[in-house]
């Protein structure tokens, strides 16, 4: 379930194949970089992040070779009525002979779509969702789009196919994107036990860091008294 959701604004002036420009420095530094501290004092960080490459493929890849950070997927939607895996499928590119390979997965956006609609699907009813798991805060557009599409079947291919119900859809590609960098990172076959270990191993990194701000403190706090005392 989402934690928080970021709109970054592209000034005007600018244009997004700047990479020097203030909407990659603030996905750079929000996202790829970003925290988030919870109130029992956990701070989580970004495990995976996706990009659609889908429109500005080279400028997606060029941040990729600009960031090298592990953390970083370009993504491609790709619909596959007939597919059976939710799991996105890893491939590479590259613009020329001297560039870096760019690392992207196709992600299977109508089986990913399947799982989010079934997983907000009431129990025994129809097109009646539930949206109690998410934080307060969200407005009435947020959910609109996230269910912005239903299922028909396509009269061509006698196949079942997602269609808009609404203009905009972006939450829901969103909440694919993130339903894929989940699978990426391989927190789909995580079991109980396994949660309750990076649990721990959060808690011990509060600790470590905690005291680290302690001890750094008290340093400071003892030179300011060699230095009052005039003890160079």
């Amino acid at each position: 379930m989402p934690i928080d959701h970021l709109i970054l604004h592209l000034p005007p002036g600018e244009e997004i194949k700047d990479l020097d420009g203030t909407v990659w420095r603030e996905y750079y530094e929000k996202v790829i970089c970003g925290m988030w501290e919870r109130e029992d004092g956990f701070v989580l960080r970004s495990v995976a992040n996706g990009l659609d490459r889908s429109y500005e493929s080279r400028t997606i890849d060029n941040v990729f070779r600009r960031y090298q950070a592990p953390t970083f997927h370009p993504v491609r939607g790709v619909s596959d009525p007939k597919g059976l895996s939710v799991v996105p499928a890893r491939k590479q590119t590259r613009t020329s002979r001297e560039d870096t390979p760019v690392i992207y997965y196709d992600v299977p956006v109508d089986q990913i779509k399947a799982v989010i609609y079934r997983d907000l699907t009431k129990k025994d009813s129809d097109n009646v969702y539930s949206f109690e798991e998410f934080p307060d805060g969200y407005d009435e557009e947020f959910y609109d789009q996230l269910v912005s599409e239903h299922l028909i079947l396509n009269p061509k291919t006698n196949l079942q196919m997602w269609e808009k119900i609404r203009d905009r859809n972006e939450i829901l590609d969103t909440h694919v994107y993130n339903y894929a960098m989940a699978y990426i990172a391989g927190l789909d076959g995580l079991l109980d036990e396994d949660w309750d270990s990076l649990a721990e191993e959060q808690r011990q990194i509060v600790r470590t860091q905690n005291q680290g701000a302690v001890l750094q403190q008290a340093r400071a706090q003892r030179r300011r008294r060699i230095i009052s005392s005039g003890i160079s």
